[in-house]
């Protein structure tokens, strides 16, 4: 076996055993689900007078965001599989369907909230 085979095969093994052993648990998918709520509930501004009850809402998340999310998170179904060197996210909530994958200790999901 070549220098640079070896070189490639310890790369490829390496690589394996960060994405393992950095992958998000469980716990780690629920708290960056939390964190991109949280941050696209302090993003968004009231529309005005057109729509007073989501505005009267949204003022309401804004002062207390935790327990925004905790309303806004029982309407969602996150669920979680370990496919050894990463995970599959499937987030379902109102009017929205995502798959997300963690791996690396992060989250990636195209198109989050944006539907």
């Amino acid at each position: 076996m070549s220098s640079s085979v070896t070189l490639l095969f310890l790369g490829a093994v390496g690589l394996a055993v960060a994405a393992f052993a950095t992958k998000p648990s469980k716990g780690d998918i629920e708290d960056k689900v939390k964190d991109l709520v949280v941050a696209q509930i302090q993003d968004k501004t009231p529309v005005g007078s057109d729509n007073l009850v989501g505005d009267l809402a949204l003022l309401g998340c804004k002062l207390d965001v935790d327990q925004c999310y905790d309303l806004v998170r029982q309407t969602m179904s996150i669920k979680y599989t370990d496919d050894i060197l990463y995970a599959d996210v499937k987030i379902t909530a109102p009017g929205s369907k995502l798959n997300c994958i963690g791996v690396f200790a992060q989250m990636y999901c195209p198109g989050f909230m944006n539907k």
